[in-house]
């Protein structure tokens, strides 16, 4: 984010898998603070804050279906940035994180919607 990529390649998307989400607020905080307070004078260049270009669709992140952050994360990104996280096959395979999103009552059935079928067709394409 800080050498400027996504100003360079506006369409350029990206997804960071494999990590879950409760890093998401603190590193979107982090980045925002440096940027502002810290950040060397070639980060200065960037057109946005860090965190603007998870909410504009430049970044999006894998959940799993109990993450208790989840409904953080939201605030933080959007509900279009947050894919669901399928790990089959492998040896973390956890079977029930799609209906785990399916039973949660902490976000709405729009959101449980983005996560499990239309975020993901829109990154890759479909």
């Amino acid at each position: 984010v800080f050498s400027g990529v996504f100003d360079r390649y506006p369409d350029l998307q990206m997804v960071a898998v494999e990590s879950g989400i409760g890093w998401v607020p603190f590193i979107l905080e982090t980045m925002d603070y440096e940027l502002e307070e810290n950040a060397p004078e070639q980060y200065h260049a960037m057109s946005k804050k860090p965190s603007e270009y998870f909410k504009d669709g430049n970044i999006y992140v894998t959940c799993e279906g109990d993450e208790a952050l989840l409904p953080e994360v939201v605030k933080w990104v959007g509900e279009d940035q947050i894919l669901i996280s399928g790990d089959i096959p492998h040896a973390e395979d956890r079977e029930n994180s799609m209906e785990e999103i399916k039973e949660r009552t902490d976000i709405s059935d729009s959101l449980k919607e983005k996560i499990l079928t239309k975020n993901g067709m829109r990154f890759f394409g479909f």
